[in-house]
């Protein structure tokens, strides 16, 4: 059984109920939503890895946002590497729309640094993703899988290992953050224990402004009249 977790804090745009509804699932599998909330993300977050770990049968848990817009064949796609932490390439839609693709200190010391440079590189092979949406590479490319040191949990597959190896509260968010900062912490329980974490660079989340989804095109839009990739030191 693969689980969906839906930890919302608010009510889903159409865009994102109307691409969880097209989402293909491996022959035999079935998918069961975990939806927890309106709550504070942690606190939801929380709540729905309780429930798939109660579930014995269940193997993989698959984080999809409120806000999220996924291509059909997302789910199938961060399967196949068969790693126990896997997401999709996701932008954020604040401010610079950056990938949240994270690697290493930035130059400042402050957080982890943001793989503009990468990432930009990588879309410039591969020119099919450049558009204001979700999308994916076919077939696989063979340099689609990054190791990373921090990613959000947009899109997010993840296997019971995980959360089994990880005392509980898995997530935990900051209150002095703008943003709760709940998947940072994570990411950092994660690698303590011992996991590997992975963004597959072939399969985009898009990431909802409204009803609009935010994709690669937005990120080389703003990248190239901007200079904040520079100071990323990425």
């Amino acid at each position: 059984m693969i689980c969906l977790g839906l930890a919302s804090c608010d009510s889903p745009r159409w865009p994102f109920v109307d691409s969880l509804l097209r989402l293909e699932v491996p022959q035999g599998e079935r998918l069961e939503p975990l939806r927890e909330g309106p709550l504070a993300v942690d606190v939801a977050r929380r709540e729905v890895v309780r429930r798939f770990l109660k579930k014995p049968q269940a193997e993989w848990l698959l984080w999809v946002d409120s806000d999220a817009e996924l291509h059909p064949l997302t789910l199938i796609r961060l399967l196949s590497w068969n790693k126990p932490v896997v997401g999709a390439l996701t932008f954020q839609r604040y401010g610079p729309c950056l990938p949240t693709v994270m690697r290493g200190k930035n130059p400042s010391g402050d957080g982890w640094g943001t793989q503009v440079g990468e990432v930009r590189e990588w879309l410039d092979k591969y020119p099919q993703l450049l558009r204001s949406s979700s999308g994916i590479v076919s077939p696989k490319p063979a340099d689609a899988l990054h190791l990373v040191d921090r990613t959000g949990c947009h899109c997010l597959l993840t296997h019971r290992s995980v959360y089994e190896a990880i005392e509980e509260p898995w997530f935990v968010g900051n209150p002095k953050h703008r943003y709760t900062r709940e998947d940072m912490h994570f990411c950092e329980q994660v690698q303590a224990a011992g996991f590997p974490i992975y963004v597959d660079y072939s399969v985009v989340a898009g990431h909802l402004y409204g009803d609009r989804p935010i994709g690669p095109l937005d990120f080389i839009v703003w990248d190239a009249v901007s200079e904040y990739g520079d100071s990323q030191g990425a």
